[in-house]
Formats: structure tokens, C-alpha cells, sequence
């Protein structure tokens, strides 16, 4: 699908891809590779403070990576990271969950469904990425 102009999604709505002129998100943006349907943000992605971005990484760490050719505002919104099958292929892999040509500000919140990592965020001028550490052990 291909969107020429700009736009919004509301909170409680979600955007699952496609190619579009401008995207502000108040709601979720979904990346699934389960999909098939990558997101391409012509200009400007802008995230609000209380959106999510749904990051889903799917067997053999399939994943899908928003690609946002001019700026994207990351402005403290939630990243979700919901992982299929949770492994120790994780481990030293850096995911691109952004690839933008600036990426401003970062991710406020991160969640996921992992019992055995912890996710960790970089960021570059160009992108954000997800690496995966193993949790400690606590002591008992």
C-alpha cells in the first residue's frame, strides 16, 4: 500500500505498513515480519510521548526494521519488544529497529515478553538498534 501524504494514527489505533509521505503516531506501529508488509516513511516519522512501537521479532530472529528516509522523533515513546522464540541465537546480535537518515531523541519505555534477556538499546545518528543480554541470576 502507498500513502503520497501525511499521516496520523490515533491513540488505540495501529498502523501495520506500508509506504507513506509522513507518519505521526499517537497509537501503535506495528513491525511484523509475520506481515510481510514492510513500513517506509518518506519524509517525517514522529512518535508521540504515549504511543508504542510494536517491534516483533519472529523465528530465527525474522524482523522487520522501520526505514524513515529523511527524520524520525522518537520523542520518550514505548518500544515493545515481543520475541517468538526466546534463544541463545539472541545473544551479540544487534537488531536495526530504526534506519532513518537523523534519528532524534530515544525510546522513554521499553517492555517485552523475554524471561531470559534483557533487551538493550543503542542508538546512532542513523538508527536504534535491540541487544540482548542475559539476565542475572538472583540469588536465593
Amino acid at each position: 500500500s502507498r500513502i503520497g501524504g501525511e499521516m496520523h494514527i490515533r491513540p488505540g489505533g495501529t498502523y501495520a505498513g506500508g509506504t507513506i509521505g509522513s507518519l505521526n503516531v499517537a497509537g501503535t506501529l506495528l513491525l511484523d515480519p509475520a506481515t510481510k508488509s514492510q513500513t517506509r516513511v518518506k519524509d517525517t516519522l514522529s512518535l508521540e510521548p504515549d504511543s508504542t512501537l510494536a517491534f516483533k521479532v519472529g523465528k530465527d530472529e525474522a524482523h522487520s526494521t522501520l526505514k524513515v528516509e529523511n527524520r524520525a522523533v522518537l520523542n520518550n515513546a514505548t518500544l515493545n519488544i515481543e520475541v517468538t522464540a526466546e534463544n541463545d541465537q539472541l545473544l551479540g546480535r544487534q537488531l536495526r529497529v530504526v534506519d532513518a537518515q537523523q534519528v532524534d531523541g530515544q525510546f522513554g519505555t521499553v517492555t517485552s515478553n523475554l524471561k531470559a534477556y534483557t533487551p538493550e538499546l543503542i542508538y546512532t545518528p542513523t538508527g536504534a538498534f535491540v541487544a540482548f543480554k542475559p539476565k542475572e541470576a538472583v540469588a536465593a
